[in-house]
């Protein structure tokens, strides 16, 4: 009976050890960079993956310069820890700011206070899993117009090159055919 109840405890640990090296979870803080300090600012921390894939957790964030907290703004995961930063975002003006990485989205009209967010996964139809580079570039005018150049890969194509925005990124759309390409 001994012999029976060692062996049990030997395989619950052998499994909750093998269940804990090849689930993915976060990891020791990478980098910290941040992106704009006025007139409030943005930042990402990247953390590497511990498990049987070495990949990378962003965590975007924002704060007013007089706060202490940092509020989230999106979170993404990719399968590897690229070399090159996988991640843009820039401040368009005094309350309006944005940060992308992969096929995810995120914009605030308000200073960061909020955040409204835009994923590929379920805002694009047509689009499949999983293209890392789905979001090539934004760029967006003080107006609130904007285009989202889409990157293509063979195994995972784009439905359309490019999105269009008249609110900042809230929502974007098919760009209407036969529209110009002002803003690249």
């Amino acid at each position: 009976m001994r012999r029976i109840l060692i062996a049990l405890v030997c395989m619950v640990v052998a499994a909750v050890l093998l269940l804990y090296l090849f689930t993915p979870h976060q990891g020791p803080l990478v980098e910290t960079v941040v992106f704009a300090r006025a007139p409030f600012e943005l930042r990402v921390r990247a953390y590497s993956e511990v498990g049987m894939v070495p990949g990378g957790y962003f965590y975007f964030e924002s704060k007013l310069p007089r706060e202490t907290k940092w509020r989230p703004a999106l979170t993404f995961r990719h399968d590897n820890m690229p070399q090159d930063r996988p991640y843009a975002g820039g401040i368009v003006n005094g309350q309006t700011g944005y940060v992308y990485s992969g096929w995810t989205y995120a914009v605030t009209t308000d200073s960061g206070k909020t955040w409204n967010r835009w994923d590929a996964s379920r805002d694009l139809p047509g689009w499949r899993c999983c293209n890392y580079s789905l979001i090539d570039s934004v760029r967006l005018e003080s107006s609130g117009r904007g285009t989202m150049y889409l990157g293509l890969i063979e195994s995972t194509p784009a439905p359309v090159p490019r999105l269009h925005t008249l609110d900042f990124g809230r929502h974007w759309q098919r760009e209407p055919a036969g529209a110009s390409d002002a803003l690249r």
